[in-house]
This record gives C-alpha cells, sequence and structure tokens, in this order.
C-alpha cells in the first residue's frame, strides 16, 4: 500500500472515531438521566412525611449579648484574628451577629418573613424547628436543616464521614450554630453546634469552593430505639471583596445531593421539613439510616 493510499484510510478511521464521540456523550447522558429518574422515582415513594405542629408552638427564644456572641465563638475569632486585622474581624463578627438576630441579609432577601413552627419528624418522639441560627432565636435563622441522622450522635456521624464515601469530609471551621429540639412539645431545648470538629466538617477549602457540613446534637429517641442527630450543609464560596462566606444558588439543595452522590449505598428516605428558602432550598431532607 503506498502513503497516499495510507493516508486515506487513516482519514477514514479519524473521522469515524469523531462521530463515534457524540454518540457515547449521548448514551451516558441518558444512562445518567435514567438513574436519575429512577432514584427521584424510589425517593417518592419511600418519602415520610413530617407533620407541621402549628404556629401555637412557637421557639422560645434565647437571646445573646454583642459579648455573648463573641465568647460562644471565641475560638473561631481567634482563627480569624491571624488572617485579618482587628476591624475586618470586627465588621465580620458584627454582620454575624445582626443577622442571627434580623434574619435578614444580603443574600436571602427573597425569604419569608414568617418563620414556620416545629415539625414531628416520621411521627416519631423526634421534635425540631427546621432551623439552625448562629444565636439561639427562633425568629431568624442563618440556615435550614435538611439532613437527619438514625442511629448516631453527631460525632459518629462526623467520624464516619471523615472515613467513608467518594469524597472525604475534613475538620472545618465556621460560626457556632444553634437548634432547637426535643422529645415532647414540652421539652423543647436549644443545643449547639460549636465552631469546631466533630460539630463542622467541609469538603473542599475554607478560602475557596467548599461543601460546608454543620452537624447538630439530637437525643435518644425510644420510638427509634437509638440516637439521631440533624444538620445542615451548604454549598457556599469565600468572598475576598466582602471577607466571608457566600452562598451559591440552590446551596442547601446542591450540598445535600453531593452527599447523597458521595454516599450512594447509605440507607435513606425523602421527608419534607417545611422550610422552603427561595433560591437555596426546596424544603425537602434526606433521613439516613446509619445504623
Amino acid at each position: 500500500m503506498n502513503l497516499r493510499k495510507i493516508g486515506v484510510v487513516m482519514l477514514a478511521l479519524l473521522l469515524a472515531a469523531m462521530a463515534m464521540v457524540p454518540m457515547v456523550s449521548a448514551e451516558v447522558n441518558s444512562v445518567s438521566n435514567q438513574l436519575d429518574n429512577t432514584t427521584a422515582l424510589d425517593e417518592q415513594m419511600n418519602a415520610v412525611e413530617s407533620k407541621v405542629m402549628g404556629p401555637e408552638y412557637s421557639v422560645r427564644d434565647q437571646p445573646l449579648s454583642r459579648l455573648e456572641f463573641e465568647k460562644s465563638n471565641a475560638e473561631y475569632i481567634k482563627f480569624l484574628q491571624k488572617n485579618f486585622n482587628q476591624s475586618v474581624v470586627n465588621q465580620m463578627v458584627d454582620n454575624e451577629y445582626k443577622k442571627s438576630q434580623k434574619g435578614m441579609n444580603a443574600i436571602s432577601t427573597a425569604q419569608t418573613l414568617s418563620v414556620p413552627p416545629v415539625i414531628q419528624i416520621g411521627g416519631r418522639d423526634i421534635y425540631l424547628w427546621p432551623y439552625t441560627n448562629s444565636a439561639p432565636n427562633g425568629n431568624s435563622f442563618t440556615g435550614t436543616t435538611n439532613l437527619i441522622f438514625y442511629g448516631m450522635t453527631n460525632s459518629q456521624v462526623a467520624n464516619y464521614f471523615k472515613n467513608n464515601g467518594y469524597f472525604k469530609y475534613h475538620d472545618a471551621l465556621g460560626w457556632t450554630e444553634y437548634g432547637y429540639h426535643g422529645q415532647s412539645l414540652s421539652a423543647m431545648q436549644w443545643t449547639s453546634s460549636p465552631s469546631n470538629s466533630p460539630y463542622q466538617l467541609e469538603d473542599g477549602s475554607y478560602f475557596g469552593n467548599r461543601y460546608h457540613l454543620v452537624l447538630t446534637s439530637g437525643h435518644y429517641s425510644l420510638s427509634l430505639g437509638k440516637n439521631w442527630c440533624y444538620g445542615q450543609t451548604h454549598y457556599e464560596y469565600w468572598s475576598t471583596i466582602n471577607p466571608g462566606h457566600w452562598l451559591y444558588p440552590n446551596s442547601f439543595d446542591v450540598a445535600k445531593n453531593h452527599l447523597v452522590t458521595s454516599n450512594p449505598s447509605l440507607p435513606k428516605t425523602l421527608t419534607n421539613l417545611y422550610n422552603y428558602w427561595s433560591g437555596l432550598h426546596n424544603g425537602y431532607g434526606y433521613i439516613f439510616t446509619m445504623s
């Protein structure tokens, strides 16, 4: 075979290979869509419905003064002081404190002003206010609950995600978060998720993009016969212009799906948590059965 014929054959093979690329890509996308649809259908069939207790079951506030807020975040503030001058740190503390008290911030102007009441999860002795806040203040919130874990404490859950999954989480820092829960409506209490591990984890980097996971203590459930805990995860980025973390669109949905993708074999059900946040969270969360 002469060189000209070899060149023609090689060109034909190259064109054939290029034609196959879109076909392979389309096939992969088709399979991916089928898997997504199947997963969504399974979740709908296995959904656990939460129960709204009504507006009369309001959250009992325990307001923090600015000084108390600083004390509850002392370790985190020390970290910030190592990386920024004091005027910047003061502004960051002031911004977060105001956010926890008033509820409205630059990224959440579309949120509703009426914060929903306590809900009951799956008919069990698990009652919670489906939000977190950086102060024990139920008239405001800085995060929406989107994760519940049956069978483990928050430190056990933290250890699990640091050692399992396609994407490993690691210790993180963030503002102290507070959750409100109880075994009954007459036994509700605030619990804090301090600013470091095992209460806070991340997949990513602090001064970059990260999936931030905040774990809140639960309690022993008699109806479940196990411990449980809960929390919220969101996808955020660090801003050098306005120092601090800022939420991406659909932040809470993107982050909870990232956790599911990382641990696809972990048993889970979907539940309505009634905490829809426009542009950030669809109001549904996952219940993971850990043990």
